[in-house]
């Protein structure tokens, strides 16, 4: 768990603002079976929410991993929770829990 320093996030390019709000939400589940938990519990908004970022990530994947190649995750808790909440979708998706 990461310790409770302020966010600054205007390190964040514009183009990836809207990771902020489902980082901040879902970035701090770190761990493999806390996600395989939270997958199998997980509301339908959730998932809806999820899936609309998986998207979005996609589309911008070159950017998001510029902005974590620059902003290491073990200096900066954002780029932190940006990285887990990339590990979190991708292992609800091989789950099957973002269908």
């Amino acid at each position: 768990m990461r310790e409770e320093t302020p966010l600054n996030w205007d390190k964040l390019p514009s183009g990836l603002r809207y990771l902020v709000v489902p980082a901040e939400k879902y970035g701090s589940l770190q761990f493999d079976e806390k996600i395989y938990e939270f997958g199998e519990s997980m509301s339908e908004a959730d998932r809806q929410a999820l899936r609309k970022v998986a998207m979005q990530m996609l589309e911008s994947e070159a950017e998001i991993d510029q902005f974590l190649n620059e902003y290491r995750m073990t200096e900066h808790p954002e780029a932190q929770l940006v990285y887990f909440l990339g590990h979190l979708i991708a292992l609800l998706t091989d789950a099957g829990f973002l269908k």
